[in-house]
């Protein structure tokens, strides 16, 4: 049995596009799967237009709760309680929204590290890292950052007691137009 594709064309808001049609044998509905290879993000749509399904680079289809693997972005850091550091450089026109923050703190001191989206940017998040320990968060929905093309920084919270010992920040984000 030889597999077969056909086309229709549907009108859409004035314009014709060809896209695939089921076609029923033997009361089986028959469907092709047919997207597009992404190893970037696509360019925003008007609302109620059509799209094709998405793929990364070896062809398996984007079903993931986050990104394809070509835009994700990690990035590490280590602060020291001098200054704010860029922990994740802005791309441009692009959103990086994190998906996982890990802090490591090698001081005997407790730590807050405030997260900004932005060079002096308001404090998006803060992560309190016990002495010699560690960190994680997870976010199941992304902590979203809210203007395109912006580094995120951390800096240490200079308030009680302080240690000059480093701490390292690792980020996970997914790049989003």
């Amino acid at each position: 049995m030889q597999d077969i594709q056909i086309y229709g064309l549907k009108d859409a808001q004035g314009s014709s596009s060809a896209f695939p049609m089921p076609i029923n044998v033997d009361n089986k509905v028959l469907t092709s799967s047919v997207g597009i290879s992404r190893t970037t993000n696509p360019t925003n749509i008007t609302d109620g237009e059509e799209v094709q399904s998405s793929f990364d680079d070896l062809g398996r289809q984007l079903i993931t709760p986050y990104q394809v693997r070509d835009l994700i972005s990690t990035a590490q850091a280590t602060l020291t309680r001098v200054s704010e550091t860029t922990i994740l450089a802005g791309v441009a026109s692009t959103l990086l929204d994190i998906v996982s923050i890990t802090g490591a703190n090698t001081s005997t001191n407790a730590l807050r590290v405030d997260i900004r989206s932005g060079t002096g940017g308001t404090v998006i998040e803060s992560l309190v890292i016990p002495a010699g320990g560690s960190v994680m968060r997870d976010y199941l929905v992304p902590l979203p950052q809210s203007e395109v093309a912006q580094a995120w920084t951390g800096k240490v919270n200079v308030s009680g007691e302080v240690s000059d010992d480093p701490v390292s920040i690792t980020i996970v984000a997914i790049r989003n137009i």
